[in-house]
Parts: structure tokens; C-alpha cells; sequence
């Protein structure tokens, strides 16, 4: 396992994690002026689908790292929850997209 793609992989998701909190935070500033309870509800299930598909890309970056014969559980397990998390944040995100335009 060579340390450079690893370094970067890890700052990458660095960024992408302050990235989510920093437009988690951003929206709802901006949603404090409209307070509508489907706008809420909305919020919330856009950022659930925002924390959802950041964990998936996590576990893929996992799945990246660990292609080794150590961590081979780890690798098994990464993909299937990336796949399952992405998934999930898409109807979340979804759903919270129809939420809104009620």
C-alpha cells in the first residue's frame, strides 16, 4: 500500500466532509427566513440525504484504501454500504424534492 494516494484519498474527504457541514449550515441560515413546516420538513430530509451520500462516498473511499489481504472484511463490506447509502440519499433527496414542491 503506497502512502500518497492514501494522503490524498484522506484529504479529499476531508474536504468533502466540511463541504457538507458547511452547506448544511448554509441552508438552513437560509431557511430561517422561510419557516413553512413542509420547508422543515424538506431540510430535514435533505440533509439526511446529504450526511447519507457523504458516508457512501466515505465507505468507498474505504474501499479504495483497502484493497489489502489484511483488511479484506473491511473491503468486502465497503462497497455494498456505499451502494446502499448512495441509494438511500437518492430517495431521501428525492422525496424531500416532492416535499417541497407541495
Amino acid at each position: 500500500m503506497r502512502l500518497l494516494p492514501t494522503v490524498q484519498i484522506l484529504a479529499v474527504a476531508i474536504a468533502m466532509w466540511t463541504a457538507v457541514v458547511w452547506n448544511n449550515r448554509r441552508y438552513r441560515a437560509r431557511l430561517a427566513a422561510h419557516s413553512s413546516p413542509g420547508e422543515w420538513r424538506s431540510y430535514r430530509f435533505n440533509r439526511s440525504a446529504m450526511i447519507c451520500a457523504a458516508v457512501g462516498v466515505t465507505f468507498f473511499f474505504a474501499w479504495l484504501v483497502t484493497d489489502t489481504p489484511a483488511a479484506s472484511w473491511l473491503h468486502a463490506l465497503s462497497l455494498p454500504a456505499t451502494v446502499t447509502f448512495i441509494a438511500v440519499a437518492a430517495v431521501l433527496s428525492g422525496y424531500a424534492g416532492w416535499i417541497r414542491a407541495q
